[in-house]
């Protein structure tokens, strides 16, 4: 065979036909394996709706339905609804994406949870699939168990080292309730989280307390009292006051969702610690107001002389790059609580 000689015109054939047969190539390769890739997805999907339901005899995906990017499975046993695994997701995660499947009861109890994906720090966010950690979920009512971090303000046990992927994984299953709760439950209720978002959340965490107190022996959640839209709690040592926490919110980005706070102080009026109980400002940005870096700077301090206010503002407070209005609503919530303060020291 003559060999072909080497032109412009001639490469540009040869590379068109080579392309040809590999695109031929590919197209048969696709065929010969998207039904063997299509079955196992389907039967890793079958398999996670079993382990977070109990015994079922249908077949959930036939009957699957999708809303919001959330996928609801419903499982029956002789025509008898037994609950539904519910496809969520969220994508605070410390690596971004988490993908969820968690199981629902009937009457909105959790069953159990399965990671779907994840793509956190090996041996630490990816603890999330260990029993430790996600067992705790199961047999809680969202109605009543509020499903964020102790740290937060709420019911769930975070992982060591690894608090972002923990409100993660919490995020996505709250999803998954309110989706479920929207579509499906027989009576739609809040879940804990959100009611923890108002004035009306009782502080019933021992450890919040401790944190943010002078060392006391009595039990602050017992003495509450109310004003100007605040919870005061006093801490007494052998009958005598030695200092006060005070639960206060302000609007930050975030305007449907207020930030609310947890700041001790001892009798003289220097704040002990502060923590955020509640809040829902942009992922990476004003969600920052959770970190030890901006939350230390806090502590010791009094206001009479650390102004509350950011420095721009000629305050004292090194407000989040990028997060000035969240760091705005958080100073907010803390100069009211001070102003609480000497209110109820006069």
């Amino acid at each position: 065979m003559a060999k072909l000689e080497s032109t412009l015109k001639n490469m540009i054939l040869s590379l068109a036909v080579i392309s040809m047969v590999m695109s031929a190539a590919l197209g048969v390769v696709y065929n010969l394996t998207k039904g063997p890739i299509d079955k196992a997805d389907k039967q890793k999907e079958i398999d996670a709706i079993k382990g977070v339901l109990p015994a079922f005899d249908n077949d959930p995906t036939k009957e699957m339905k999708e809303v919001d990017g959330i996928t609801f499975y419903p499982a029956k046993k002789g025509n008898q609804l037994v609950g539904y695994a519910v496809k969520t997701f969220t994508e605070k995660g410390f690596a971004g994406h988490i993908g969820i499947m968690v199981g629902f009861l009937p009457d909105g109890t959790i069953h159990n949870t399965i990671v779907l994906q994840q793509k956190e720090t090996p041996g630490l966010g990816t603890k999330m699939m260990e029993s430790k950690f996600h067992d705790q979920f199961n047999g809680k009512k969202p109605a009543s168990f509020n499903m964020t971090v102790k740290k937060d303000g709420g019911e769930v046990d975070a992982i060591t080292a690894a608090t972002i992927s923990s409100r993660a994984y919490c995020d996505a299953l709250d999803r998954a309730f309110k989706a479920f709760n929207k579509e499906f439950a027989t009576s739609k209720v809040e879940s804990a989280a959100d009611k923890c978002d108002t004035i009306t959340c009782k502080i019933t965490d021992f450890t919040l307390f401790a944190k943010v107190l002078p060392k006391f022996d009595n039990k602050p959640e017992t003495t509450v009292k109310q004003m100007d839209n605040c919870e005061i709690f006093t801490a007494t040592m052998a009958g005598k006051t030695v200092g006060y926490a005070i639960k206060s919110g302000a609007t930050g980005y975030n305007t449907e969702n207020k930030i609310w706070i947890l700041t001790g102080f001892d009798i003289d009026g220097t704040i002990v610690d502060v923590i955020v109980l509640s809040q829902k400002e942009s992922v990476g940005y004003g969600d920052q107001i959770l970190d030890k870096k901006f939350l230390s700077q806090f502590k010791g301090k009094k206001p009479e002389t650390f102004k509350l206010d950011l420095k721009p503002n000629k305050g004292s407070i090194d407000g989040i790059s990028g997060a000035t209005i969240s760091s705005k609503g958080f100073a907010d919530a803390l100069l009211k609580a001070y102003e609480i303060f000497k209110q109820v020291k006069q």
